[in-house]
């Protein structure tokens, strides 16, 4: 009893002690409150008592301007609201089929291809059914004609022996059980599945930037070039290829040379890369060769032309080449399995007998071909259906060449296109449809422009390689 007595007396201390340090506490605190509202307001020129702590500023101040505050608050709402609904706007308009025309135009040629290489493989097949159905009835009908050759003979002859006809006879009835076989023959067609893999075809995302050179930046960077340095330059999605005095060269997307490999060859007239191969195409003087990725390895490319060939491009199933010559053809040559031949386009079909074209650029299933005509001095850039190179429109540049040096240029987003005017000293800025966008004063004299990693501008000079990041 003793003992439970003192638990208790414990139990009601405690209990005790919690209640005093309750109101305690809730005492200062209604002094702390208090003090702060018999402070006056810090707002300047204010006499009025402090009411509250003001979120916005951290001072006490009145009543009149903590809701002074809360107004201003609020007003600053609006604009958000007015943004909100704006941006609703331009979300609700956005067309999707416009975004998505591109991607379903090359999902549209992919199936085409591959719908076209199951039609050749299929007519492959039914050629070879004819074939082996036309060397079994020409064989009968060799037999047939020597058979009536022999009878005819005889009869002619009037000369025939027993054994004669007992041979005809057989051969005859041999001739019939073939025939009967060949009426009889029952063909089997082993088919398997034709796999679909997920894998085939991949969509990936990137943002492609809308890119405005009316104000074209500073450049961020600029590497020298020595003496004997090829005019030319491409890349693929990582890294940009270039020419320095004797030597090929990787830049990486931070505009750093990473690897040099010598280049032994004849001068390089255009270069193009070509995403099935994984590798470059370079055309030399007299040759065109295969580079990989790396530059470790530099190959010849065996294909029977005589042309000398001036420019190149490539599509996922195609390279494109034109010839160094007044006149110039196009040719088209398939990449896998091999590089083989598979039409030409000629003058005046391509051009003028009188014009050059000087460069080629793959597109989105276009082609942009450059072309000059020396004796106007003009210069113009066709736009052309890739597979049949059938017009779609024509720009001339106003640009009067009067050096044999090519004109070349590159595909911007959004299908639109920059052309390096030497001449001038400008970069001419093209819409998808064929109209000058901007035409925009270079401080060097450009002669090759490309777009590397989507938004790096390379300019290439006489002197140097400058280079723009674009936003």
């Amino acid at each position: 009893m003793i003992l439970l007595s003192t638990k208790k007396s414990v139990y009601f201390d405690k209990q005790k002690t919690s209640f005093y340090a309750f109101h305690f506490m809730k005492k200062k605190a209604h002094y702390l409150s208090y003090r702060n509202m018999s402070d006056p307001c810090k707002i300047p020129r204010c006499t009025r008592p402090s009411f509250a702590l003001c979120h916005c500023c951290e001072k006490p101040i009145c009543n009149f301007h903590i809701n002074e505050h809360s107004e201003l608050l609020l007003a600053q709402l609006n604009p958000l609201v007015d943004e909100i609904n704006e941006l609703n706007n331009q979300l609700q308009s956005v067309d999707v089929d416009q975004v998505n025309s591109d991607s379903r135009e090359k999902l549209e040629r992919w199936r085409t291809e591959y719908h076209k290489k199951i039609d050749l493989f299929f007519e492959k097949k039914c050629r070879e059914l004819d074939q082996n159905m036309l060397k079994k009835t020409s064989q009968q009908t060799e037999k047939i004609g020597l058979l009536r050759s022999k009878i005819n003979h005889s009869i002619d002859s009037r000369a025939i022996t027993r054994q004669d006809l007992e041979f005809l006879k057989f051969s005859i009835s041999q001739l019939k059980r073939d025939i009967k076989n060949i009426e009889q023959t029952y063909i089997q067609i082993h088919t398997r599945p034709l796999p679909i893999l997920d894998n085939m075809l991949q969509v990936t995302e990137t943002i492609r930037p809308n890119i405005d050179l009316t104000t074209l930046p500073l450049p961020c960077k600029t590497i020298n070039q020595p003496e004997k340095t090829f005019p030319v330059l491409i890349s693929n999605h990582n890294f940009l290829l270039i020419h320095q005095g004797k030597n090929l060269c990787l830049v990486n997307q931070y505009m750093n040379i990473i690897r040099e490999s010598l280049w032994s060859f004849n001068a390089i007239v255009d270069m193009c890369w070509s995403s099935t191969l994984n590798q470059f195409i370079l055309i030399s003087e007299d040759d065109l060769f295969l580079v990989d990725e790396n530059i470790t390895s530099i190959d010849k490319i065996r294909i029977m032309s005589d042309n000398k060939w001036f420019s190149c491009t490539c599509s996922d199933t195609s390279l494109f080449l034109s010839t160094s010559e007044l006149g110039s053809s196009l040719s088209e040559f398939n990449l896998t399995p091999m590089i083989q031949f598979v039409k030409q386009w000629s003058s005046p079909f391509t051009c003028k007998k009188n014009e050059n074209i000087d460069s080629i650029i793959y597109n989105n299933g276009t082609l942009a071909l450059l072309i000059t005509n020396p004796s106007e001095k003009s210069v113009r850039i066709e736009l052309r259906f890739a597979q049949t190179l059938d017009y779609l429109w024509a720009l001339p540049l106003g640009i009067k060449c009067t050096k044999n040096i090519a004109f070349h240029g590159c595909v911007l987003s959004f299908d639109e296109w920059l052309v390096a005017d030497y001449e001038k000293c400008r970069l001419l800025h093209i819409t998808k449809c064929g109209q000058i966008k901007a035409t925009i004063k270079y401080p060097l004299i450009p002669y090759c422009v490309h777009l590397f990693n989507q938004n790096i501008l390379v300019v290439l000079t006489k002197t140097c390689k400058t280079f723009h990041q674009l936003a």
